[in-house]
């Protein structure tokens, strides 16, 4: 998990609920991440190896919530994983389309896949119609990596590793998601564990399944004028749901106003989320939850502007055997941070925190002798400039969490205290959970057609249409 770990590493600065989203690659202070050929191929490699021991149809308890396109939207990725509580403290399921059409395809992949590497119990990554080698090499994703690093063959090696995604899941015991729809040649669930998904081109039925669509225009299902799978109606999805003892079909695939679109019958409910898709101000970003006794709830988030490639900020972040290396410079205004010696874990970021004036400076090896003098001091060498400015704003307690994951509990923080001018090692070696505490959840209740629901995510930003659907 080396490769993942690094790159989730990198975007933790970034998943903080406690900044503006929208000053992500635009602020020099928080920066997109960049990763080398080498970091990605392992990542690959990483991600392969436990996709191939998943079954084409995952099932899933509730309490997760469910996510629809992607489309290389990195603000928006970031953003709900931040709002919903990263893993291990919330569950995702994520439908497809992750790359393509947006500008950050390969930096919301990477993302995805070491989330996913890094917690395969807590998510679950399905194929979508943009995960097919005949469609990302028309729409963006090719030619982005072609550019960033002057070959395909990384192309080819994600391609690769699309086809061993799952295509299915199951959540709660009741609710079908796939990333389109259904298909006349579907008939039992059964029919979705045993079809090859590693075949390309896909098969046709796998095909239909992350191409279809609902309709109006028939109670059937026909095919789509379109080209590419099937339109299926109210009778033929109500039949197949009776027939399969479940409840409701989650999918993706179309882009949704305001995020989320559950149709009349609550049987079929289509989930977006990649705001401004079509252009600036175009639709809302969606995420929907299903509980734990499989009820549903769907909310959007507030519109924030794209941000072209071009107008962005990057960090690069390259690895070898031992370390991570931030290859371009610290994030300004602050000075650089000199690392002495391969034992050395930089920080991809510079955290503050004003409340207690501490700055996280970074990580020594406990064994290292801090009183040499032969130029290979273990402490981190910091200016008294470094207690200016502010980059994100935590606790004390936060900071050590987000700057030490659990399995490198045997390092140690060298903390700056601002107030004293001198370094603070005092503080005990210990493990805590990645990323951010976990705090009580919170509850409103709102209505929808069948019924009143009592769950709302905690700490999402309140929704401007909240949809809840009462399991039937």
């Amino acid at each position: 998990m080396a490769a993942a770990e690094a790159i989730l590493k990198a975007f933790e600065p970034l998943i903080n609920k406690d900044h503006d989203f929208c000053l992500i690659g635009i602020n020099e202070q928080l920066p997109i991440p960049q990763f080398s050929q080498q970091l990605v191929y392992d990542l690959l490699d990483e991600a392969v190896s436990i996709f191939t021991q998943q079954p084409n149809l995952i099932r899933l308890d509730g309490n997760i919530y469910i996510v629809g396109d992607i489309h290389g939207n990195i603000r928006d990725l970031i953003r709900i994983i931040a709002t919903a509580k990263p893993p291990p403290y919330s569950r995702f399921l994520f439908l497809g389309d992750y790359v393509d059409r947006g500008e950050y395809s390969l930096e919301a992949i990477c993302l995805l896949l070491s989330l996913f590497v890094c917690y395969p119990d807590h998510v679950t990554l399905l194929r979508g119609n943009h995960e097919i080698d005949s469609f990302n090499s028309i729409y963006g994703f090719k030619e982005q990596i072609n550019a960033l690093y002057g070959s395909s063959l990384l192309w080819e090696r994600f391609n690769t590793v699309f086809r061993f995604m799952p295509i299915s899941a199951i959540v709660a015991e009741n609710t079908l998601c796939v990333h389109g729809g259904l298909s006349p040649l579907l008939k039992h669930i059964k029919q979705l564990e045993t079809l090859d998904r590693s075949a390309n081109p896909p098969c046709e039925l796998l095909n239909d399944i992350v191409w279809s669509d609902p309709s109006q225009v028939t109670e059937n299902c026909i095919q789509s004028s379109g080209g590419h799978g099937c339109l299926f109606g109210l009778t033929f999805t109500v039949q197949f749901l009776l027939q399969n003892n479940l409840t409701r079909l989650i999918r993706a695939h179309e882009c949704i106003k305001n995020g989320v679109k559950c149709s009349k019958d609550e049987k079929v409910v289509t989930v977006f989320s990649s705001c401004n898709y079509k252009h600036e101000g175009s639709n809302q970003c969606g995420i929907i939850k299903i509980n734990k006794d499989g009820d549903l709830i769907a909310f959007n988030l507030s519109l924030i502007p794209t941000l072209k490639r071009s107008d962005a900020v990057f960090q690069k972040i390259s690895y070898g055997s031992k370390q991570i290396i931030n290859s371009l410079r610290m994030v300004s205004p602050y000075p650089s941070i000199k690392r002495r010696g391969s034992w050395v874990q930089p920080i991809s970021g510079l955290l503050t925190a004003p409340k207690n004036n501490y700055l996280a400076a970074g990580l020594m090896s406990p064994h290292a002798d801090s009183t040499n003098n032969n130029g290979n001091k273990a402490q981190l060498q910091v200016r008294n400039s470094l207690s200016t400015g502010s980059s994100f704003t935590f606790r004390r307690k936060s900071i050590w969490q987000l700057t030490v994951r659990p399995e490198t509990e045997r390092k140690k923080v060298i903390f700056w205290n601002a107030d004293s001018g001198e370094f603070d090692d005092s503080l005990p070696t210990r493990k805590l959970p990645p990323l951010v505490s976990s705090p009580p959840d919170a509850e409103i209740n709102r209505s929808f057609s069948s019924g009143n629901m009592s769950f709302v995510p905690p700490q999402i930003i309140p929704p401007s249409n909240l949809i809840s659907c009462k399991n039937k």
